[in-house]
């Protein structure tokens, strides 16, 4: 049965919570925007980064400051780049190898313009006037002055405007390691210009990922999680009416799930433009790497089922049952990935949505959950009784009906469809604008 098979996606929802997002003790610098520039993601006055600079003649004075948490051995770095993406971009590690913070080094490095790779320049030290860096009540905070102008092509000109990138990550055998996803890496939302004093948050827009995004939702958290049900348990419903010649349920269902096709197509051929291939998010954790190749099997999935309904066979043929259990299976299998899916895309740091939109996913299947076992029992009740079973499909009883005669139960399932139908689109609404306006 159908609730049998989305208990599958309630075993795996456990795998989100050690996504979550945690604020730091970083104070917001009083001085942001008035005597020095400024980038931070803080909320009220507590931030998880803070990025300030002081553009002298000749120098521009950087500090940069990170809750790190935990004081095991991990670098910080902020990144000078001409786009919002890593590559060809000229950055500055601050790099900390044990708690009391003696050991540490600022360096200057590069990423490579392919294969989104850093290593450090040939004189690393070249351009850097001063430095330091602490460790203080879990506070990570490097200091450095710069020269503007240097005379190398991976060490940029401080006198141009750039997206100003910051990532972090752990050290391993005096090694850099993947930059986090907790906290996500931030990319500013405009170019910087480092002889002015601005006051920057937030993190950079990326249109194509918050319409990806949006087209999944609308595909599957309502269209499909309608049309479904009405596939389902709504077949007997509306008798003796037509809808362009076909019966309304079934005109209901196919309506939503091409709506749900069209989306999930344009989603997938959206990304795909925006990453300009195949995406590897390299520094993410494994439950996050999942994220593209789920998104492929889904798309597959919701591919191959339109294409199944178009060869179905004729109703009573032994084929038309196999039909029936492989559309089934496939559907069911697309919309439960469909959810795992969503809820990792929510966590990678483009997406830029806050945690909490994790939960709201969560409580949207569950609550698919239970619309699917409180319709199931209904119908297994009535199949008990002798009576018409959308979900059993009747046959030899639906054959003597009269085409106008109302089935048992149709007051109580249109009830349930009404609300179904209002809190699916509320989840969906609420999901659209969270993910349009982070």
């Amino acid at each position: 049965m159908r609730f049998q098979s989305t208990c599958l996606l309630l075993a795996f929802l456990e795998l989100c919570f050690a996504q979550m997002q945690y604020g730091g003790p970083v104070s917001r610098d009083i001085m942001c925007g008035i005597s020095k520039g400024c980038y931070h993601d803080c909320s009220g006055n507590s931030c998880t980064f803070l990025i300030t600079w002081t553009a002298f003649t000749e120098r521009v004075d950087f500090t940069i400051s990170y809750d790190i948490l935990e004081n095991y051995p991990q670098w910080i770095a902020l990144g000078l780049s001409r786009d919002v993406k890593m590559g060809s971009d000229s950055v500055i590690e601050c790099v900390i190898l044990d708690a009391s913070g003696t050991s540490s080094g600022v360096f200057l490095s590069y990423n490579a313009d392919t294969g989104k790779s850093n290593s450090r320049n040939d004189d690393p030290k070249m351009g850097i006037i001063s430095s330091s860096s602490s460790i203080v009540d879990g506070v990570f905070t490097c200091s450095l002055s710069r020269n503007i102008s240097i005379n190398d092509p991976k060490v940029f000109n401080l006198n141009d405007d750039y997206y100003l990138l910051f990532a972090n990550g752990r050290m391993s055998g005096g090694l850099k390691m993947p930059h986090s996803k907790d906290p996500l890496p931030g990319v500013s939302p405009k170019k910087v210009d480092f002889q002015t004093k601005i006051d920057l948050s937030r993190n950079a827009k990326f249109p194509l990922v918050k319409a990806h995004g949006c087209l999944m939702v609308f595909a599957w958290v309502f269209a499909a999680s309608i049309g479904i049900v009405m596939a389902r348990y709504y077949k007997l419903e509306w008798p003796g009416k037509t809808l362009c010649k076909e019966k309304v349920w079934f005109q209901l269902h196919r309506g939503l799930m091409v709506t749900a096709f069209a989306c999930v197509v344009a989603a997938f051929i959206i990304i795909f433009i925006d990453v300009m291939g195949w995406s590897y998010l390299e520094g993410s954790t494994m439950f996050q790497r999942a994220h593209p190749i789920l998104g492929v099997i889904v798309t597959a999935l919701a591919v191959i089922n339109p294409i199944l309904a178009l060869l179905r066979p004729h109703r009573g043929t032994r084929i038309r049952e196999i039909f029936s259990w492989s559309h089934w299976f496939i559907g069911t299998v697309a919309h439960i990935l469909s959810v795992l899916t969503m809820i990792i895309g929510v966590l990678l740091s483009r997406a830029s949505t806050p945690i909490y939109a994790v939960w709201i996913l969560i409580a949207y299947a569950v609550y698919q959950f239970l619309i699917e076992i409180i319709l199931e029992i209904h119908e297994c009740t009535l199949f008990r009784r002798g009576k018409p079973s959308a979900y059993r499909n009747n046959l030899s009883t639906e054959k003597y009906r009269q085409p106008w005669e109302i089935p048992n139960g149709s007051l109580f399932r249109r009830i349930l469809l009404g609300l179904h139908v209002i809190i699916i689109t509320a989840f969906t609404v609420v999901l659209i604008v969270i993910i349009v306006i982070h």
